[in-house]
């Protein structure tokens, strides 16, 4: 058991990818902490003061080679309920998307 400060909630960070040279999904609404979570603790309980579970353990700050010491982050457990309920209920999650992109407006686009 670590012993640690909630510094942030709501917030969101995206998670490594698996595939070089592509962006790794986004994650919300987690709680930002300084608990450690490394490979291997990851997935364990966020647990209050009074032994609630508040988040799940999920991802350390940074990636290979530039981990921030001491900042991790939990999916927050009203988050995580609303899968499992959705995942018992269809046995699939299904996330919005837009479908659109944006980039910079530079004045070849302009003309």
């Amino acid at each position: 058991m670590t012993a640690g400060v909630v510094s942030a909630r709501g917030r969101a960070v995206q998670e490594p990818s698996e595939t070089p040279g592509q962006p790794g999904p986004y994650l919300y609404d987690l709680i930002q902490t300084d608990v450690s979570i490394n490979p291997g603790n990851s997935e364990g309980p966020l647990l209050s003061m009074a032994g609630e579970v508040v988040g799940i353990n999920t991802l350390g700050a940074g990636g290979a080679g530039q981990m921030a010491q001491g900042v991790g982050f939990a999916i927050a457990i009203s988050t995580a309920r609303q899968i499992a309920d959705e995942l018992a209920a269809t046995v699939k999650v299904v996330h919005p998307y837009l479908g659109i992109s944006y980039a910079a407006l530079t004045r070849a686009l302009v003309m």
